[in-house]
This record gives C-alpha cells, sequence and structure tokens, in this order.
C-alpha cells in the first residue's frame, strides 16, 4: 500500500458511483487508496499537484473494470472527499455475451481452478476458456485458446463471480496485465475476513 499524501477527511459515496462499483465487483476504498496516495489515474497530474499546494480541488479519474468512469474529488478545506460518476454518464448491466457460459472444468487438478467460464463449441476458431488460479492472497484470472474481442468483459464476470462464491474475500486491489496493448489477465489481491464461530448451545437442563 502507497503512502497517503493527504487526508480525505468525509467521504461520501454516490448512488451511481456505487452501482457502477458493484457491477465490476470493485470496492470505493481501492480508488480512494489511490487517490489518497497521489495516483491520479487519468487526472491532471499537474491541477492536482497546485491542488494539494493550494489547498484547492484535487481531482482523479478512474475506470472500473466494467469500463464506467469513476471520479475521486477532495476538497481539502471543506475536509470532504467525493466518488461519483460524471454527469449524464449511463451506468448499466451488460449480461454475458452468449459466447460462454458457467460450467465445472473436469480437467483441472484443484478444486480452486473449477467454474471456469467457456465458449460453446462452434466451428473450431471460438474456443477458449476463462479460469482462476486462487494463489492464496490473490487470484489470478487467466484465459487460455483463441480469445475474443471481448475478453476483458469476460476477465471482469469472472472475477465478479468469483468474488460472490467467496464472501469472506475482500476485493482489495486489482492489476490488469496486457499484451500487446490488450488485458490478457487480472490478478486480484484480497483480505480474508473470518466469520465469527456460532455461539455455543445453552446446556440441557436437568
Amino acid at each position: 500500500m502507497l503512502p497517503l499524501r493527504f487526508q480525505l477527511g468525509e467521504v461520501t459515496v454516490k448512488e451511481e458511483a456505487a452501482y457502477a462499483l458493484s457491477l465490476a465487483g470493485q470496492d470505493a476504498d481501492f480508488f480512494l487508496g489511490m487517490h489518497a496516495s497521489g495516483t491520479w489515474g487519468e487526472g491532471n497530474a499537474e491541477m492536482n499537484e497546485r491542488g494539494l499546494r493550494e489547498g484547492v480541488l484535487v481531482l482523479s479519474k478512474y475506470r472500473t473494470l466494467r469500463g464506467h468512469e469513476i471520479l475521486v474529488a477532495t476538497f481539502p478545506a471543506r475536509g470532504e472527499t467525493h466518488v461519483f460518476c460524471p454527469p449524464n454518464s449511463v451506468i448499466k448491466y451488460v449480461p454475458l455475451p452468449e459466447l460462454a457460459f458457467w460450467q465445472e472444468q473436469a480437467d483441472q487438478p484443484r478444486p480452486e481452478e473449477g467454474g471456469a467460464m467457456k465458449g460453446q463449441q462452434g466451428n473450431g476458431s471460438d474456443r477458449f476458456v476463462i479460469g482462476h488460479l486462487d494463489m492464496g492472497g490473490w487470484v489470478r484470472i487467466h484465459a487460455s485458446g483463441t480469445v475474443p474481442p471481448e475478453l476483458p468483459v469476460f476477465l471482469s464476470h469472472t472475477l465478479a463471480e468469483w468474488l460472490r462464491q467467496h464472501p469472506q474475500f475482500r476485493l482489495v486491489s486489482v492489476v490488469p496485465i496486457s499484451r500487446d496493448g490488450a488485458t490478457v489477465e487480472l490478478h486480484a489481491w484480497y483480505e480474508c475476513h473470518v466469520f465469527p464461530a456460532s455461539p455455543a448451545a445453552p446446556k440441557p437442563i436437568k
């Protein structure tokens, strides 16, 4: 975790931003951490550095795994930070294309690598598999075979589904792995929140 360069103050996550983050299976804390550490994303670095010196607006711009733009704005003088989407932005759920479906991978030796996404069998040219490998503390989402142009969408859906299947994990950060300018893998770090033990049942009354 990078050191924080300034305090966020009171944080407000707007409704549309919370919805966009939920669609991507991501957490606002990840973007807030980057913002407070001076990793501005697509934001204007020069203006933000001046904003830090003068105590005025500091604005970062990011994108979720689903491609929705997320803005993080801090007003140091007011001690406020807002997470929101640009005005008039369209936040909508895009279902998985029919090219893929969920099924168990029988050829994988480890159970945590099961539940992969596979392309349908056509003429053989569109066959692909997206699997996941839990490395303990981080999970690797990767593809094999002939991958489609929409691969980042399949990768993000696979990660989101994996997180839904592991409610004891909380997403910390996601790093896309690119090849030739295209995202081909996702590496996601998570924290484990162990559920509290169930209270002991009362002893029977004799």
